[in-house]
């Protein structure tokens, strides 16, 4: 996901990080009853992999994406797009800390592995190889973190340019984002994790649609779309196709980048690099309209691309790009306007294109493509600033050259 049309940074996709839960432990949180298990965080992927603007010199290994599934340990998974491998570690809500897995970096065989998405039950990991069209299927081992190709592996996408992967809650369906071709395929996900494409996939969206979620209770999905400024909104049938709603697609700022689903389904947050702005739409949680609402003008240069919403649906923040930082949002409870938090926007990362939080909200992690590294940090549950965690920043990938 990344953005172009406003200054002379970067046109190139990301790849995704994924957390997924390992050896859980008794220790609850008080979360929704949505958030207690499952895939609470993925953001999704978009943009092109052309014209990386070098920051400092070097490569990237583009890691873009995050999927956080926490119970007290979990796993993550990073897409190395350069280096076309998965970097694998464990972690813990102790202190947020990534270790190494063995027998990590894993060579996915394709060319460009941009975009990963897990089930919520953490069983099976899907990545998006843009480069070939395929989706790479594997099963994850809960007690070594270890991944296994599934049967069949890799599966054609549906369309051309796959760029954003999605597991509905229920883990019955693999949504993935075409941008090239302009359209969503829609994937049913057997016992063993394979795939097979369902009646009438792939489904119109918009022009080049760059980032898909969905509401936590399955039922909705929203599309942003780069290259026409929209955002569209569908009903998820019971058989896992999409309808577009009535009054879709919605108009929004300048190249939309990322979009989140508030955890509670009360309103959806839209990024836009081109115009660069956060909107925000109220949503009906009962037929998935929409509402436009407010729009936050950001300062020339900030670059914002990925955004995650915590699971109280307090605090929302936003991955700057350019301006080599995090930026942290308090909502209010009952416009859903945002305002900035003290002390942001927050260090300890190197020009972020994505975000991600594990389902406590006690962490975020941020994938950095010109460091080759992801970065954690600690979240206050009662001021909601950041803090970076022991030993960030974590290597990830291989430079494409030294």
């Amino acid at each position: 996901m990344v953005t172009a049309g406003y200054r002379p940074r970067l046109l190139h996709r990301q790849s995704n990080l994924i957390l997924t839960k390992l050896h859980a432990s008794h220790k609850t949180y008080s979360l929704p009853p949505r958030l207690q298990t499952g895939t609470f965080a993925t953001l999704a992927g978009g943009g092109h992999n052309a014209h990386y603007r070098s920051h400092q010199p070097g490569a990237f290994c583009r890691v873009h994406q995050v999927t956080v599934i926490t119970p007290q340990n979990f796993l993550v998974y990073v897409p190395n797009q350069v280096s076309t491998n998965l970097s694998g570690y464990l972690s813990t809500t102790v202190n947020g800390a990534l270790t190494a897995l063995p027998g990590f970096p894993l060579a996915t065989g394709g060319l460009n592995p941009i975009a990963l998405a897990a089930d919520a039950a953490g069983h099976f990991a899907y990545v998006a190889d843009i480069a070939n069209g395929l989706i790479y299927g594997y099963a994850i081992d809960a007690a070594s973190g270890s991944l296994t190709a599934i049967p069949g592996s890799p599966f054609p996408s549906g369309g051309d340019q796959p760029s954003a992967v999605l597991v509905d809650p229920a883990g019955h369906y693999l949504y993935v984002a075409n941008r090239s071709s302009n359209d969503i395929s829609v994937f049913h996900i057997g016992a063993s994790g394979s795939l097979a494409q369902i009646a009438g996939s792939p489904f119109p969206a918009g022009n080049f649609v760059f980032a898909i979620a969905m509401d936590h209770t399955g039922s909705f999905c929203y599309a942003a779309n780069y290259l026409d400024n929209t955002l569209w909104a569908y009903k998820v049938n019971t058989d896992g196709s999409l309808t577009a709603l009535q009054g879709s697609p919605y108009a929004t700022p300048r190249v939309p980048y990322a979009l989140a689903v508030d955890p509670l389904d009360r309103f959806v947050l839209v990024t836009s690099a081109g115009t660069e702005a956060i909107t925000t739409f109220s949503m009906n949680s009962s037929t998935g309209a929409l509402t436009p609402g407010s729009v936050l003008p950001l300062p020339d240069n900030t670059g914002a691309f990925g955004i995650v919403i915590d699971p109280t649906g307090r605090f929302a923040y936003v991955a700057d790009e350019a301006a080599s930082n995090v930026a942290g949002y308090s909502i209010d409870a009952s416009t859903w306007t945002l305002q900035a938090l003290p002390g942001s926007p927050f260090g300890g990362v190197q020009y972020p294109l994505s975000i991600a939080m594990d389902s406590s909200g006690g962490y975020v992690y941020l994938p950095n493509p010109v460091q080759n590294t992801v970065s954690g940090l600690h979240v206050d549950s009662n001021t909601g600033a950041l803090t970076s965690v022991p030993g960030s920043p974590f290597p990830a990938g291989t430079p494409l050259s030294r």
